[in-house]
């Protein structure tokens, strides 16, 4: 049997990619820390259902304009979405940053969020 280049990248991606995913919880966490940081990780993981900006703040305990820096980042990055109604900002999390949690989780982002948030 003989394989293709592409055949070999692809696999040998893949398990680049799902490398560790099988360690325990806590070092995939500790991945994502290492990832994305300790701020950003947790505003993605709270972000299962769209929060306004003020509540995200208060969420990191930070003021508006430290919760802002991160957003900003991880919406550079295509991991939320930050959208005007009003006198208020919502985020939300794209289909992106899920599956950004869901690789680190075993596929449910609610993990991360139980994670992250307490």
């Amino acid at each position: 049997m003989s394989y293709s280049a592409t055949d070999y990248y692809s696999r040998r991606g893949r398990e680049l990619v799902t490398a560790g995913l099988d360690q325990d919880d806590e070092r995939a966490s500790d991945s994502l820390l290492a990832l994305l940081g300790p701020q950003r990780a947790r505003v993605l993981a709270l972000l299962d259902t769209p929060k306004t900006a003020g509540q995200i703040a208060e969420a990191l305990h930070t003021v508006p304009g430290g919760a802002t820096h991160h957003l900003r980042g991880l919406e550079a990055s295509g991991l939320v979405t930050r959208s005007r109604h009003g006198q208020y900002v919502i985020v939300e999390r794209t289909a992106r940053g899920t599956a950004l949690l869901a690789l680190y989780d075993d596929g449910d982002p609610r993990d991360a969020a139980r994670r992250f948030t307490r």
